[in-house]
């Protein structure tokens, strides 16, 4: 009688939930051909327990960044960027990237078959540009 009680909590969902990367925080700063000066932020995400389908996805990740971004914060740059990537043993809600040699270091940009979304801001646009990745979509 404990056997099927102990194999129906551990099918139990766990929740979504969302985790910044903070030190992988990045700002790029410069100036185009034509002289004027940019500001672009980029930001990275893991995402544990994703849900099932596209929309609960997009759902999570839209309710997640109106309540951790402001449009004061988007107009700071003249482009935020947020990635999103989904946990695995790769990207784990603790990821750091590593350096430990020559050929031996770890960066995010090496994970692109976890990513999930991306999503782009530019100065004074409200709505982001969401990019939802499929397994032949991805970046």
């Amino acid at each position: 009688m404990v056997l099927p009680m102990i194999l129906f909590s551990s099918c139990k969902k766990q929740p979504t939930e969302v985790f910044p990367l903070r030190n992988l925080t990045s700002l790029e700063t410069g100036t185009t051909a034509s002289g004027e000066s940019y500001r672009i932020k980029n930001e990275y995400f893991v995402v544990a327990n994703p849900p099932g389908t596209r929309s609960e996805l997009e759902s999570v990740i839209e309710k997640y960044n109106k309540s951790t971004l402001s449009q004061d914060e988007i107009d700071k740059y003249s482009a935020t960027f947020r990635v999103f990537f989904k946990e695995t043993e790769f990207t784990p809600r603790d990821y750091a990237e590593s350096d430990k040699g020559y050929f031996e270091h770890d960066r995010i940009e090496s994970h692109a078959k976890d990513a999930i979304a991306r999503v782009k801001w530019t100065k004074g646009s409200v709505d982001g540009e969401y990019k939802f990745y499929s397994e032949d979509e991805l970046p």
